[in-house]
């Protein structure tokens, strides 16, 4: 009997298979892309921005991000890559000059960065406020 019952059991199971559901790929990562203002998290929003960056280009998590208006000084311009995941994220950044550094990002409740610079001597936070509006981070 026993013999039996495994054949008409494996049939069973594979002609009653479930299928399983799929499950839901990792959220959207937030769109960057756009001009934002930096102040000093004491000054913000009183005070004047401090600074520009741009974020320009976005393909899903990495981004490319610079000083909005190159100056043609090597301690002034910079760029660099970065990585979002979810909320958080960072960029890697270089100046002419051979200061490197990374920024370490957040985005907060309002939608904007909460950034800390770190690198080559240099060491400021901020808060960036873009220009076009807050950043949303996608819900699923």
């Amino acid at each position: 009997m026993r013999v039996l019952m495994i054949p008409v059991l494996a049939a069973l199971s594979t002609s009653l298979a479930v299928p399983v559901r799929e499950r839901p790929g990792p959220p959207d990562p937030p769109d960057l892309v756009g001009t934002y203002r930096l102040w000093h998290p004491n000054a913000y929003p009183l005070g004047a921005s401090t600074a520009h960056m741009k974020i320009t280009l976005q393909d899903g998590n990495r981004f490319t991000i610079s000083i909005v208006q190159p100056t043609g000084s090597p301690g002034v311009d910079w760029q660099g890559h970065g990585v979002i995941d979810g909320k958080r994220g960072h960029y890697d950044w270089v100046f002419p000059n051979g200061w490197t550094g990374r920024t370490t990002i957040t985005i907060d409740a309002d939608g904007n960065l909460r950034g800390q610079v770190r690198g080559s001597g240099i060491a400021w936070d901020y808060i960036g406020k873009r220009d076009e509006g807050p950043v949303e981070v996608p819900r699923r």
